[in-house]
């Protein structure tokens, strides 16, 4: 699929993408209205939004967004020079930046709303205009063996504590724990925890335990780390 740029749009007399809306105008795509400081920092929100005024700027389709599109021009124009008076300025300076933040985000994601009704969710259009589009996540599949098991004595008696590597899609940990020799029939005891790093309480003192971790994403099956062997104090 052709992607039509403004130069071309202007030189063409704005048949040309038009023309490639009517024939292309189909798709699922949905466009990313996320514009929260976890996306973008302060500087890189007017950076995207003038990238975004850029490309919608003169096009035809929008003719009637034009009002939207005239008052995002000068939130984010007020928000990038509120921003430059925050280093070494007042807290009213951070109070004001931030909330000409909150009107450039809102005038975003009215855009957005205008983008994706006119796209009728083609990918190409979406982003040919600033926008990014909202990708569905992807199935990740088994996930990595755990590394680095370590086993050491916890705080209490009967205790210890197990720490590994971070499992990259790993939403939990599942450490376990038996007693040798660890056999394919050998039973283990799992606890479940959402950090890599965690304390099991009440094991014997003095006995011998075999310990193992396993990362835990949307695949069933589970990579265990090498065992582990040791008493506990």
């Amino acid at each position: 699929m052709k992607v039509i740029s403004k130069e071309q749009i202007k030189d063409s007399d704005n048949i040309v993408f038009i023309n490639h809306l009517k024939q292309n105008k189909m798709g699922n795509s949905k466009v990313l209205i996320n514009f929260a400081s976890s996306k973008y920092t302060d500087e890189a929100l007017g950076t995207k939004t003038n990238n975004i005024l850029d490309k919608v700027d003169g096009n035809p389709v929008f003719k009637d967004a034009q009002s939207i599109i005239e008052e995002l021009r000068t939130a984010n124009t007020n928000y990038i020079n509120a921003l430059a008076k925050v280093e070494g300025g007042s807290k009213e300076d951070t109070v004001i930046k931030n909330n000409c933040r909150k009107i450039v985000e809102t005038l975003l994601k009215k855009l957005a709303g205008v983008i994706q009704t006119v796209s009728d969710g083609d990918e190409a259009i979406i982003l040919s205009n600033g926008m990014d589009v909202n990708k569905k996540p992807s199935t990740v599949g088994k996930l990595a063996k755990p590394e680095n098991l370590t086993v050491k004595p916890g705080d209490n008696k009967g205790s210890v504590t197990m720490m590994c590597d971070v499992v990259e899609y790993a939403d939990y940990y599942e450490f376990e724990h038996t007693e040798p020799p660890v056999t394919p029939t050998s039973i283990w005891t799992k606890d479940t925890t959402k950090k890599r790093k965690y304390e099991k309480t009440g094991l014997g003192s003095g006995k011998e335990y075999a310990f193992r971790v396993a990362g835990v994403g949307t695949d069933p099956l589970r990579v265990y780390s090498d065992i582990i062997t040791s008493y506990i104090l």
